[in-house]
């Protein structure tokens, strides 16, 4: 009781909850203008905490370009000011209180599932660095590339696990991993690590479970984005594994967690699962039935 105070840092400071937080200030009709949202976080405990003026406005302008980008907000610079407002599918988003870069991904993946062209608007972003700021940056569309060809290697499974694998005929059908995947990929999910010896096997299980995924793969040498995709099908086969029924011990020794760490996974992909059909039913060019 005694004892000092510990610093408070403002949750702001994060770009996922400023992402969060700027779509719904707008969404709920609190800032409508960019000069009424920057006045509005200039009073925020973030903006005491920012030793750079001009660091607010930056990184506010960032998250601005990349909610238009991905259609959750348009701005419109007639008349001398920059109106905002929410989008349907940006009102959608905010009312999930999901992060919008998780919602991007998943509307991407749900367009893929219903079968939408590339050209048509839908596609990865992904973030670059802005002057070494290791926290926010600028967003740019992701160059489309083929991942590679998919391998006829089988990979390693417990005798327990059950084998859900598409035939070649209908691998254009959403599976139950391709929707793991999807959510596990997203930065509402906590993914798991990769641990030594892990790399090989799910490069394996990529190439093999390939036509399941809602999305293209990442190349090989893309080190990180490729560790994040095997990351993330690690987890989606966690997910796989509980939905199958296999014995939760038998789960914690495979992946080397506990089982409040597999409840934890569990209930957050049924969030982001209800989420996903919630944004299916939103979306143009999408059957909300993907996901059910």
């Amino acid at each position: 009781v005694w004892a000092e105070a510990e610093p408070v840092r403002s949750k702001l400071a994060a770009e996922p909850a400023l992402r969060t937080h700027v779509l719904a200030t707008v969404a709920s009709g609190f800032a409508s203008t960019r000069d009424g949202l920057i006045s509005f976080l200039d009073n925020t405990l973030y903006a005491t905490q920012t030793d750079d003026d001009g660091r607010l406005v930056s990184v506010t302008d960032t998250v601005l370009e990349y909610l238009k980008v991905n259609d959750f907000v348009e701005v419109d610079r007639g008349g001398g000011t920059e109106s905002l407002s929410a989008t349907g599918i940006g009102h959608t988003v905010s009312r999930l209180y999901l992060d919008p870069m998780s919602a991007a991904e998943m509307i991407d993946g749900l367009r893929r599932a219903g079968g939408a062209d590339e050209d048509d608007g839908a596609g990865e972003f992904v973030r670059t660095a802005a002057n070494d700021d290791l926290e926010f940056g600028t967003y740019a569309r992701a160059d489309e590339s083929d991942g590679g060809t998919p391998s006829d290697s089988t990979g390693t499974h417990e005798p327990d696990t059950v084998d859900e694998t598409p035939d070649a005929s209908s691998s254009s059908d959403v599976t139950p991993l391709g929707l793991y995947h999807l959510v596990s990929r997203t930065p509402d999910m906590y993914e798991l690590y990769l641990k030594s010896g892990d790399r090989e096997e799910y490069t394996e299980l990529c190439y093999e479970r390939e036509p399941e995924f809602l999305g293209d793969v990442p190349s090989e040498y893309e080190d990180v984005r490729f560790e994040d995709w095997l990351a993330s099908l690690k987890t989606a086969r966690l997910l796989e594994d509980w939905a199958t029924e296999v014995d939760e011990d038998r789960i914690a020794e495979r992946y080397g967690v506990g089982p409040g760490d597999i409840r934890g996974k569990v209930e957050t992909a049924e969030w982001l699962l209800r989420a996903a059909e919630t944004l299916a039913g939103d979306v143009e060019d999408v059957d909300g039935d993907v996901v059910v």
